[in-house]
């Protein structure tokens, strides 16, 4: 019986396509839809305390991080002072210079992102290997030579920026060297 359904519908699918039921019959279907749904959907506004709240604890999470960050930070640099007080005290010297100097490298970024992104590329894998080195410092029995090694890297890092920063000021060079000629011509 169903194929014969099937058929009929088929063989007269001009026929239903012609026949459309009455606007004003649409009309009453969308309404009494709109009033169902109104009814089942509850619109939900969030209180402002709630917000508020939800700021707080993304706030004071963020918080709880930072300050685990620096208790790390404290706990790592009393090791290695309680270890060799010398050489922390070059640590932070270390520390600083190289920090002065990629901060200056930093106005290269703007101007030239991809030669940047290189120098930082080379300066994070020196200061990958530190950080390693550091690590590695509690669980080694010759600490001495694990210092040697980090106030070594921290050298060939200031190394490593003196050399990028020299290649900033010859690039910088070369691009006053052409707009002169460019004047000139």
């Amino acid at each position: 019986m169903s194929k014969e359904i099937e058929k009929f519908i088929i063989e007269n699918k001009n026929k239903f396509d012609t026949d459309e039921p009455n606007p004003i019959l649409w009309d009453k279907i969308g309404a009494k839809l709109e009033e169902a749904y109104a009814k089942d959907v509850k619109i939900k506004k969030l209180k402002p305390w709630y917000i508020l709240l939800k700021v707080a604890a993304i706030l004071l999470l963020f918080m709880g991080i930072g300050l685990l960050g620096v208790q790390y930070q404290k706990y790592n640099s009393q090791q290695i002072s309680s270890i060799n007080p010398k050489f922390a005290k070059q640590e932070s010297q270390f520390a600083s210079i190289i920090e002065l100097k990629q901060s200056a490298l930093k106005s290269v970024e703007k101007q030239n992102p991809n030669l940047y992104k290189s120098f930082e590329i080379e300066q994070q894998k020196l200061e990958k290997e530190y950080k390693d080195l550091k690590l590695e410092i509690n669980a080694s029995p010759n600490q001495d030579c694990i210092i040697k090694a980090m106030k070594h890297n921290l050298q060939l890092q200031i190394q490593l920026l003196n050399q990028q920063i020299n290649v900033v000021d010859e690039v910088q060079k070369l691009k006053n060297e052409t707009k002169d000629e460019n004047h000139t011509l």
